[in-house]
């Protein structure tokens, strides 16, 4: 199944390059044009998407106020959000980090820039959505443990073993 992505942008042609180029790639992508429709589609399905390509100047609620929904909404928190903007001075590029945006694509950037920072993005939801599933079978294992016996060694003992 492919990864979804969803393109939040003001500028349709923005959205429509994205989307070309991510789905050329082989990525679902849905495009909102406006904080408030992003903040709507992810309330509606956020644990569909594997990443965001977020706008920072949006009229409306723009992408950092977006982002910090994002981050502080339990089921999205970990969702990688790759804040794209025309103001990449110094300043702008650590507000977005700090914001927690797993990246911060500053305009224009090319092609191969774009579909190399969306994989890390989607390698990184990847990993976390299987150590998700690896910690929810721990769990689940736990109320069928009846009995458990541990034993502890001296570590220098353990070399000796080696």
């Amino acid at each position: 199944m492919p990864h979804r992505l969803l393109l939040v942008d003001d500028e349709p042609f923005n959205l429509e390059l994205l989307s070309e180029h991510l789905s050329s790639c082989g990525y679902d992508t849905v495009s909102v044009e406006s904080g408030d429709a992003a903040w709507q589609c992810l309330s509606e399905q956020g644990e569909t998407f594997s990443a965001i390509l977020l706008d920072k100047m949006m009229p409306g609620m723009d992408g950092f106020e977006l982002l910090r929904r994002i981050k502080a909404t339990p089921a999205l928190e970990f969702l990688p959000v790759i804040m794209q903007t025309a103001m990449g001075t110094a300043t702008s590029v650590q507000q977005g980090r700090a914001a927690g945006a797993f990246y911060y694509l500053t305009k224009p950037f090319s092609r191969d820039m774009l579909l190399a920072v969306v994989a890390a993005a989607v390698s990184h939801w990847d990993r976390h959505s299987r150590f998700k599933e690896l910690a929810t079978q721990q769990l689940d294992a736990l109320p069928h443990l009846q009995q458990a016996q541990f034993s502890q060694r001296h570590h220098i003992r353990c070399r000796r073993l080696r």
